[in-house]
């Protein structure tokens, strides 16, 4: 699945947008099951999707945020590509609906794979225009 990204230098963890988050068990190790929504802007198809996954959990992330209560979010392994370069790496799922992408690329990801520059948006594509 296509969809953008925000690419945060400042969050360490990277986040993707997941909703009806279910922890549940197979063959004794723990799974979480979600859905992840997209809106007609986020991905390719023009129109809203929901798309179901299954992925082991890794583990479980304390995220702290300025002004709020910390919150436990579960982590697992995405495998995605970022301008042609396919790799592995973790994401904490939360609804990120109410922000403007649905994956946030934290500097963990980007490290070795990414040079930021602040004057260029929609490098590999799915521009807004």
């Amino acid at each position: 699945v296509l969809l953008r990204a925000k690419l945060d230098t400042g969050a360490r963890t990277s986040s993707l947008s997941a909703v009806d988050i279910e922890r549940f068990e197979r063959d004794g190790f723990d799974w979480v099951r979600f859905i992840v929504p997209l809106s007609a802007d986020d991905g390719i198809t023009g129109a809203a999707q929901r798309i179901p996954m299954e992925l082991p959990l890794q583990r479980e992330a304390l995220i702290k945020r300025h002004g709020a209560s910390a919150s436990r979010r579960p982590v697992v392994h995405v495998r995605l590509c970022l301008g042609g370069h396919e790799f592995t790496t973790p994401v904490t799922l939360a609804d990120r609906s109410r922000f403007n992408f649905p994956l946030l690329l934290g500097r963990s990801a980007l490290r070795g794979r990414a040079m930021i520059d602040v004057d260029q948006t929609y490098q590999h594509g799915l521009s807004p225009d």
